[in-house]
């Protein structure tokens, strides 16, 4: 019995205890969004579990320069650091932030909450980390998303952005995509922008892009069925390629006709 109270009251204090974050105020300016005032972010420890940083009750302390305050803040970056699951709760602190950045830093998980109350997201970066399998619904608060880069992750399939509707900019190279369709794209009709090089691309549905007729540029470039890069004043040889070397679904030519 004294031991069960002395694990209760252990557990308890772990998970309450707060996470620690230093901020270090600064101007960056990332995606050619314009300067901005942001928090780059040192957490005091390693994250190693997501669902144990998620109880933790957050601190965020740091010295604004001049008169600058918290509501001045547009963005948090995370870089470097050991956090394999999303920090929540920065908009309790900064409101008007646009802008978070989760970089290098062995992210491995995400959940369908993760993103709740940030609807008011400009850019979302998680480049280089971990990334491997995400939720379905992960993204759907997402709604003003003009920059999505999740590159350098170990995706193999198309991430769900249908909700960012308002998407400009999409990085998913260096990752291991093995097929697009047009759906995977449906709702991005003001894509200018997508990099896809270095993937596995095998199958590319023959439509995949052509409802964006605000692309400028597709980068293909090092796919198993193609390696190229759509430019915007000649098109025409890129979606050629597209229909003769990658519209016939891999499994096409190797289908067994089983008779009962």
């Amino acid at each position: 019995m004294k031991f069960a109270v002395i694990f209760v009251i252990f557990v308890a204090f772990h998970f309450c205890r707060g996470l620690d974050i230093e901020c270090n105020f600064i101007q960056y300016n990332w995606y050619g969004l314009g300067e901005k005032y942001i928090c780059s972010a040192e957490l005091e420890e390693e994250i190693e579990v997501l669902r144990r940083s998620l109880s933790k009750v957050i601190r965020i302390s740091g010295r604004h320069y001049g008169n600058r305050n918290d509501e001045d803040v547009l963005g948090v970056v995370i870089s470097g650091q050991t956090t394999f699951g999303i920090v929540r709760n920065f908009k309790e602190f900064f409101p008007n932030m646009d802008q978070l950045y989760v970089i290098r830093s062995k992210l491995k998980f995400l959940y369908r909450s993760d993103f709740k109350g940030y609807k008011a997201l400009k850019a979302l970066s998680l480049s280089r980390n971990h990334l491997s399998h995400l939720p379905y619904d992960a993204f759907n608060e997402l709604t003003n998303l003009k920059y999505f880069d999740i590159s350098f992750n170990q995706l193999t399939q198309m991430p769900n952005i249908s909700a960012m509707k308002k998407l400009i900019s999409l990085y998913l190279h260096e990752n291991s995509i093995e097929s697009l369709t047009k759906v995977d794209l449906s709702n991005n009709l003001d894509l200018k922008g997508i990099w896809l090089y270095n993937n596995n691309l095998k199958y590319i549905q023959a439509s995949a892009f052509e409802q964006l007729h605000n692309v400028r540029f597709v980068d293909l470039i090092h796919n198993n069925c193609i390696n190229m890069a759509r430019i915007y004043y000649n098109p025409q040889p890129f979606y050629n390629a597209i229909n003769a070397k990658c519209s016939k679904r891999p499994n096409e030519d190797n289908e067994i006709e089983i008779l009962f």
